[in-house]
């Protein structure tokens, strides 16, 4: 594995631009890695192969839009309304729609089904 001689053990992929031609002559791996932390946003460690991989392990390594999925892969979608825009609450398909969250978000005497995001 390839890393900057440094005492943080920073990757040689973070200094990449200006070694590339080094690099690739002396046959280093910039992708070479140990930990997810030494990969960019949306991609983890693979465990065998010790490459960074377009992946995740948690909704926190995708875009604030986004949760990971069970293939580790992320995709736009939510698990509560605290992650959908406003005006719109989580569906029970993981996707952000159009509807109320509380009661506080319909009129008059009407009550917020939160499963479907109606007012009734």
């Amino acid at each position: 594995m390839c890393y900057a001689p440094s005492s943080t053990g920073v990757p040689v992929r973070i200094l990449l631009l200006l070694t590339t031609i080094t690099l690739l002559q002396s046959g280093c791996n910039p992708a070479a890695c140990r930990t997810d932390a030494e990969c960019f946003k949306g991609e983890i460690c693979d465990d065998v192969l010790r490459e960074c991989k377009t992946g995740c392990r948690s909704d926190d390594d995708c875009n604030s839009d986004e949760i990971c999925n069970v293939t580790d892969q992320c995709e736009v979608g939510c698990r509560t309304n605290t992650d959908c825009p406003e005006q719109q609450f989580c569906s029970s398909l993981g996707e952000c729609k159009d509807g109320c969250r509380t009661d506080a978000d319909c009129d008059g005497d009407r009550s917020c089904q939160t499963s479907t995001g109606q007012c009734l």
